[in-house]
């Protein structure tokens, strides 16, 4: 959310996020068509995904986006779990990472 809110600032226009932290498998494909009829209708779109190593469908998502930023939680993700992530997806989707601290997330 933090993210959608700052590129609302940057676009003048709204940022929508979709939850995909809990899409099952068999819900990909539906997933992957709403997505596809929001942007298709010119909506900007952030995927907010779980880490790499916890979902089968987190690089896959990741992949099939037009970019992908890397969100670090301070302190809860090791240097080791970023580069995972990177090497997972492919360093060339990404377009830059944001590091967020846990008081940031609780107080939203």
């Amino acid at each position: 959310m933090l993210l959608s809110r700052t590129g609302m600032v940057h676009l003048g226009r709204p940022v929508q996020v979709a939850d995909a932290t809990n899409v099952p498998l068999n819900q990909l494909t539906a997933f992957f068509s709403e997505v596809a009829r929001s942007t298709g209708q010119g909506e900007r779109l952030l995927v907010a995904l779980p880490p790499a190593g916890k979902n089968a469908i987190t690089v896959e998502i990741a992949q099939a986006s037009d970019a992908v930023v890397l969100c670090i939680l301070n302190e809860r993700m090791t240097g080791n779990a970023a580069k995972r992530t990177v090497k997972l997806i492919g360093a060339s989707r990404f377009v830059g990472s944001a590091i967020f601290h846990p008081h940031q997330l609780a107080s939203k």
